[in-house]
């Protein structure tokens, strides 16, 4: 109705072995896109390995869509590829380079981890699904020199309590969910130690979501994560809604980092 207008941008990337397509279909993704007025993209990896060993996934395997967050030499250059992908869409549409928001489920997830930690300054917030480093990979995945950037970005993790064999939903500084929110308390430049909000700090939401936030010296809500009781390795669309609702809608980034809009973003 309004071309003219420069609106936001949302890119959500899939699971390993899925696609784009399939991404969108299982999130509602699309449905919050149409219905709070931004452009979202739904990319699809190339076909390659996991990118870590798992018994359920030999290597010798046929090939599925697979992302190269840990930027094997051998694989494809991600951080040219979003890049590009960005610089196109913004070509074609009216995007608001102020806000352009990365969210992605499992291996996707970690893909929009890599994307926030590496190239902070071209988003102004993430939301991984499923979403912390996880333990096979934590140690490689947090030494990528490609990772350093030095920039906030605001982030809610997602993890379902029955996804055990992937991830520890209940976070401790000895498991990987610990070590990921800690990883972002830091990199956010918050107060404190991640950890002393680690038991007594949660409240629940909606009868089984159970969040946890950490806000800056400024009282901004910058690191969120939650847990979702009775909830497997997947991704459901009030998910997709509660992130652009209560979060992406709030934040944009300007040249001094991310800024909170206490107004909700009326789209």
């Amino acid at each position: 109705k309004t071309p003219e207008k420069k609106v936001p941008l949302g890119l959500a990337l899939h699971g390993y072995s899925c696609t784009g397509a399939i991404y969108a279909g299982n999130t509602d993704w699309d449905r919050v896109a149409r219905e709070r007025g931004f452009i979202l993209v739904f990319p699809t990896a190339i076909p390659g390995p996991l990118g870590f060993q798992m018994d359920a996934f030999a290597p010798e395997n046929l090939p599925a869509p697979s992302w190269n967050f840990l930027h094997r030499p051998n694989g494809p250059d991600e951080f040219l590829f979003f890049r590009e992908l960005l610089r196109r869409v913004s070509g074609a549409y009216p995007v608001d380079p102020a806000r352009v928001y990365v969210t992605g489920h499992s291996q996707g997830a970690m893909m929009s981890h890599a994307l926030a930690l590496g190239m902070p300054n071209l988003f102004a917030a993430a939301a991984p699904c499923s979403g912390v480093i996880i333990a096979p990979v934590h140690e490689d995945f947090v030494a990528l020199p490609e990772l350093r950037g030095d920039g906030p970005v605001p982030i809610w993790m997602f993890a379902g309590q029955e996804e055990q064999w992937l991830i520890d939903a209940e976070p401790r500084m000895d498991n990987a969910t610990g070590k990921t929110i800690a990883l972002w308390h830091s990199r956010n430049r918050l107060p404190g130690k991640a950890e002393d909000r680690f038991q007594n700090c949660w409240t629940r939401h909606n009868g089984r979501w159970l969040d946890l936030c950490y806000e800056n010296s400024d009282g901004q809500p910058v690191l969120r994560y939650t847990q979702v009781e009775y909830f497997p390795h997947a991704t459901m669309p009030e998910m997709s809604w509660r992130i652009w609702d209560e979060f992406f809608a709030h934040w944009s980034r300007t040249e001094e980092g991310p800024k909170r809009n206490e107004v909700f973003l009326n789209l």
